[in-house]
Formats: structure tokens, C-alpha cells, sequence
């Protein structure tokens, strides 16, 4: 939205003045107003209307632009392209699946995250190993993930990069969590999101490995390129 800075208008259509040569009762010719109340817009004591300021416009040859500032108003997309506040995430380290929750909350300009990462079930409680807060940023087949945690030994910056279906909704999301090691050495992994909690997992093991096709494509493309046709199955 336009806005008008009351503190600076007034030293803004004074200095175009000058630079078009132009004396007070020029400017107030040209626009049927006295040379008093040019004045008074130069010394900020009134404002112009928005027909005024556009005859201003007209006659210093300016644009609104120069004399009002633009500012985007930042609204966070009225759509989670999950449709859920709480997701399960779910990759391999070391053979074995770990299971991490992440939350999301809408703020007016953002998208809030916290990620608890490497969820342990004991009992009735739930404990974790890393957390981290961020942002979620939403695109029309990709939603980013950028998370920060201040690890006591590393700070350590995460990224998570979900495929977002772009003809049809699911449960479950494909992606890739980027990260650093505890000591300090990048990773990719596999991850699948889902909006609910994943009991039977089997089915699934597939979609986390690195299979032999991957290991082609990345000697064939010198990159680790995911495409939906083929790498990635939503079941």
C-alpha cells in the first residue's frame, strides 16, 4: 500500500520545486492554489488532498511513487498447502526410521514452525533430540522448510523441501531434509511428511531408500534430481 511520510513530503515537493526552476506562486498558479498554502505543503503544516498531489505530480513532473512510499502488505497464503497444523516427518539414519513432528502456526505476515526432531516414545511422553524453529514457505509444487537450532556443540541451519502434488491432494509427502552432521558434514536425506501418524511402516521403506535407480540417475545427471513419476509412489 502507499504510504505518505508527514515529516519528509514537505522537503520532497520542495526540492522538485527547485529542481524544475519553479517559484512558490508558479507552483500555486499551476494548480489554483496561493503561495501561502504551497508553503505550508513544503513546511509540513497541512497535507495535500490526493487530487492536489496528483496536480503536484503534474506539474513537478514527478511520479506518486517519488513523493509516497510502497509497501507490500506481507499476508501469509490463507492456505497451509497441508491443510493441518501438525505433520509427522519420517526418514532413515543408520537403518533405522526416525520420527520427528512438526508444528506450524499462522502468523499474519508468516508461516511459524517448530520441529521436533528424533521423537522418542517413552510411555506416555514424548522426548526429542534436536529442536529447531523456523519458517514455512509455500510454493505451488514445493514447500520449503528453513529451520535454525542453537545446538550446544554446533548451531546447526536445516533445510526441508516437500513435493507439493499439484493435481491432486494427499496424505503423504515426499521430500528432502539437507542438514549438517554433529560433525559438521552435509547431508541429504529422504523424507516423507504425512498428516497422520504412520503405524504400519513397511510399505513405505521403499520410498526412503536410496534405491539402485537413484544411484543411476545420480551417475547419469551428476545430481540428485527427484522425479515424481518415477522415484516417488504416494500410497
Amino acid at each position: 500500500m502507499y504510504q505518505i511520510n508527514k515529516n519528509t513530503l514537505g522537503e520532497t515537493l520542495k526540492e522538485y520545486r527547485k529542481i524544475n526552476n519553479m517559484t512558490l506562486k508558479q507552483v500555486g498558479e499551476k494548480i489554483c492554489k496561493s503561495k501561502v498554502t504551497i508553503c505550508k505543503y513544503e513546511n509540513n503544516e497541512i497535507l495535500p488532498d490526493f487530487y492536489t498531489l496528483l496536480d503536484l505530480c503534474n506539474t513537478l513532473n514527478i511520479r506518486i511513487s517519488q513523493l509516497c512510499e510502497y509497501t507490500e502488505d506481507k499476508i501469509a497464503s490463507e492456505k497451509n498447502p497441508f491443510g493441518k497444523n501438525e505433520l509427522y516427518m519420517y526418514y532413515y539414519s543408520a537403518n533405522k526410521v526416525i520420527f520427528s513432528i512438526l508444528q506450524i502456526e499462522k502468523e499474519v505476515s508468516k508461516y511459524n514452525v517448530r520441529f521436533f526432531n528424533g521423537i522418542i516414545k517413552e510411555k506416555e511422553k514424548k522426548k526429542y533430540i534436536d529442536y529447531y524453529e523456523g519458517e514455512m514457505i509455500s510454493e505451488k509444487t514445493i514447500t520449503y522448510f528453513e529451520l535454525n537450532t542453537n545446538h550446544k556443540i554446533i548451531k546447526n541451519k536445516v533445510q526441508i523441501m516437500v513435493n507439493i502434488p499439484y493435481m491432486f491432494d494427499s496424505e503423504v509427502y515426499n521430500g528432502v531434509y539437507t542438514g549438517i552432521t554433529r560433525n559438521g558434514l552435509p547431508i541429504v536425506k529422504k523424507v516423507l511428511i504425512s498428516k497422520v501418524e504412520i503405524k504400519n511402516f513397511e510399505k513405505y521403506n521403499l520410498q526412503l531408500k536410496f534405491s539402485k535407480d537413484d544411484c543411476k540417475n545420480m551417475y547419469r545427471d551428476n545430481a540428485l534430481i527427484f522425479r515424481n513419476s518415477e522415484d516417488f509412489e504416494v500410497i
